[in-house]
């Protein structure tokens, strides 16, 4: 044993997927895994794992976290983005944020995913590819908020767990997009 798997002992990840098919267990190497996109690479995880639906946050209707890993996978300019925001919570700009909803328009097979997010669900919509509304892209504010509340539980939360003390940002500040309705 080398590296990740001699610092915690973990060879293998064990994983369940209860999709359309019956639900089956696999096992994924994720120490082969972590190898093979890059040790830097694998600190944004836990953000996407967030961001597509965990404990925490709802997860995004009829898309599953093999099709989510798929496209981060593809996608290197969005692997350096959630590494950058888990490194450094505080430094997510508007432009990160543009590039998380053309992220998510592309994983929602929009023809165009530069468009901002209300074009997009237009385009998913007028193109007859939906069989609901659930199916449709989130809303801007849906999609900003769920990315919040990822960047919260992911950087802030389990990205500090490691240190003796947690101090994340209160969650009714400005920057958070919360407001305290009873204070």
């Amino acid at each position: 044993r080398s590296g990740i798997n001699a610092e915690y002992g973990v060879d293998e990840m064990r994983t369940t997927s209860t999709g359309k098919e019956a639900a089956s267990t696999g096992y994924i190497d994720i120490v082969n895994l972590a190898f093979s996109i890059g040790i830097d690479r694998t600190v944004g995880i836990p953000l996407l794992h967030a961001y597509t639906g965990c404990d925490y946050t709802p997860s995004f209707f009829s898309i599953g976290k093999a099709k989510w890993f798929d496209a981060y996978l593809s996608r290197p300019d969005i692997m350096d983005l959630f590494q950058k925001i888990v490194e450094d919570p505080a430094s997510v700009l508007y432009d990160d944020i543009l590039k998380v909803t053309e992220f998510t328009l592309s994983v929602y097979g929009v023809d165009s995913p530069q468009n901002d997010l209300l074009d997009g669900r237009f385009d998913r919509l007028t193109s007859k590819k939906i069989s609901s509304f659930r199916s449709l892209p989130p809303s801007p504010g849906a999609a900003i908020m769920q990315f919040r509340k990822a960047v919260h539980i992911a950087a802030w939360i389990w990205g500090k767990a490691h240190e003796a003390e947690l101090n994340p940002p209160d969650m009714c500040s400005p920057l958070q997009g919360w407001q305290d309705v009873n204070g």
